[in-house]
């Protein structure tokens, strides 16, 4: 059953990615270009079928050429006759080479025609999937001008520059796209070969793949040290955009120091709660997160988003069944505007015990006017909030049989914590990591003197997260995870969990640590 592709699986997706695009970016020329990917799924549906369709007319034609020619060889051989005095040795060398030249012409004649059917095959799969390259170049360059650096570098733009019209949210989506559509005409171009084995339309097709993402491979292969080979065979397109788009973005700084009035709304907007793995819910919006916890003596819940983020978590609350009045325990990743800026309002709703970071509980006490990076930037400030514990590393918070864990992972903010529980599902025991933030947003590293100990509290952070467990990754940042991707395929009723992702933990602690260890090289280089 899942040995095969199915091409109206392939067209189905195809469609429904065009629907996508089209409410995502109304009349785009993406969104012409996948319409016309979509004419090329149906056509290619029918052209690999007559491809792997024995051509039986063709087949028989070929076998009456061959009979043919072996009657006409063996009349000719038949008729023949030999003097009866023999050949000499001059005329027997003739005889001989003119016949085993008769021989060799009538072989290649014969192998011409068992070959056509072949040929035939292979020139009109080599025409189709030529079509298909051509649609792939198409799409690049579609994906040139989007540029996720240019929301970071803030480099001055020349007369030429392109003009920059999306969201670093939409920037991630656009791309996402694009990556989807050349995923799938990886996947036409096998339709061609699945029943075809022919070794020249088999490299047409890897090349068509290799084109695709072979340079994503060969960039990722560099980065961990692996070969291309190994790398082109475990990611694909799809995951190594997602993850690397959402490691640029936030690594270098978008997740605070970036965010303008635009960007704000795009990541509030609303998405559907749901549960994630047993009593852990989704109650964010779509690129700041909100964790809700479960248990039979009230609720814990996690993050509040921005101010106007509280409402979407109330909302998402009624539509899972939940109250708010229920939630006893108030905890936090981090002291950013975009994940405490609610907390306050969440209290009194609530009236919830708020459970902080000893070192985070300054920032909370005052609203991010006493951060080390923002202080002086008004928009990145809060609503003060009043805490009831203060926690240190290794502290629980326990609740109706629940237990989580704080650990301080100082760097992103000095009391960043992330937060451990275990849970059961399925007969299965998972270990969730919550992690604070292992990112750098615009922070000096060298010389920080609002914070001097921060390429120590990195370096430790990176230390400790490799040294835990985990199933189930989750982060305050749906784009750190993978948030959308995972959630559709909830939706699509996979038989696995998706979020139960282990390497997906590891992949992110190590692309972050390693944009900690590039930024600090530089900023050593730049010192001396």
């Amino acid at each position: 059953m899942y040995r095969s592709l199915d091409s109206e699986k392939i067209i189905g997706t195809i469609g429904r990615l065009c629907t996508r695009i089209d409410e995502r970016f109304p009349s785009s020329g993406l969104g012409r270009v996948c319409k016309e990917l979509l004419t090329i799924a149906g056509e290619s549906q029918q052209r690999s079928a007559w491809i792997a369709k024995p051509q039986k007319s063709l087949r028989v034609i070929v076998g009456v050429l061959i009979a043919l020619i072996v009657i006409v060889l063996v009349l000719v051989l038949a008729n023949s006759t030999v003097p009866l005095n023999g050949f000499d040795f001059v005329v027997l060398l003739q005889v001989s080479e003119a016949g085993i030249n008769v021989f060799i012409l009538l072989g290649a004649a014969i192998l011409f025609l068992i070959t056509s059917e072949v040929r035939m095959k292979r020139s009109r799969a080599l025409k189709a999937i030529h079509e298909l390259r051509a649609l792939a170049h198409v799409i690049d360059m579609h994906q040139l001008t989007k540029d996720p650096e240019s929301f970071l570098m803030r480099e001055a733009e020349t007369t030429s520059s392109p003009t920059q019209n999306l969201t670093a949210t939409q920037i991630v989506r656009y791309l996402d796209y694009c990556s989807e559509m050349l995923s799938l005409i990886g996947k036409l171009a096998a339709l061609y070969v699945q029943k075809f084995d022919d070794p020249v339309s088999l490299a047409a097709v890897n090349e068509v793949e290799d084109l695709d993402y072979g340079t994503l491979a060969q960039d990722l292969a560099e980065d961990h040290g692996l070969s291309f080979r190994s790398c082109y065979r475990r990611l694909t397109i799809r995951t190594i955009i997602l993850f690397s788009i959402a490691l640029v973005l936030s690594s270098a700084g978008v997740s605070i120091a970036q965010v303008d009035d635009a960007e704000r709304r795009a990541w509030n907007r609303p998405v559907k709660p749901f549960r994630v793995v047993e009593n852990i819910y989704y109650v964010g919006a779509e690129n700041v997160a909100s964790y809700l916890i479960t248990t039979r003596q009230g609720h814990i819940l996690m993050d509040s988003g921005f101010a106007e983020t509280v409402p979407r978590i109330q909302d998402s609350l009624n539509q899972l069944g939940f109250k708010l009045k229920d939630v006893k325990v108030l905890i936090n990743s981090h002291a950013h505007f975009d994940h405490a800026g609610g907390l306050a309002q969440l209290k009194k709703l609530t009236g919830a015990r708020l459970m902080i970071s000893e070192a985070d509980a300054e920032l909370i006490a005052d609203g991010g006017r006493s951060d080390f990076q923002w202080r002086d930037k008004a928009s990145f400030h809060f609503e003060p909030a009043v805490i009831d514990r203060l926690l240190r590393d290794q502290d629980k918070v326990e609740l109706g049989g629940v237990t989580m864990i704080a650990r301080i992972t100082p760097g992103h903010t000095k009391g960043c914590t992330t937060w451990t529980m275990k849970v059961r599902e399925a007969g299965q025991d998972l270990d969730v990591v919550f992690v604070g933030s292992t990112t750098i947003p615009g922070y000096k590293l060298l010389k920080n003197s609002a914070y001097p100990k921060i390429v120590e509290d990195y370096a430790y952070t990176f230390a400790l997260l490799k040294t835990l467990r985990c199933d189930v990754f989750l982060a305050p940042h749906g784009s750190f995870f993978a948030l959308d991707e995972k959630r559709q395929m909830l939706e699509k009723g996979t038989k696995t969990n998706p979020f139960i992702d282990p390497q997906s933990y590891r992949r992110f602690i190590n692309a972050t640590e390693r944009a900690y260890q590039k930024q600090l090289e530089e900023e050593r280089e730049k010192g001396k």
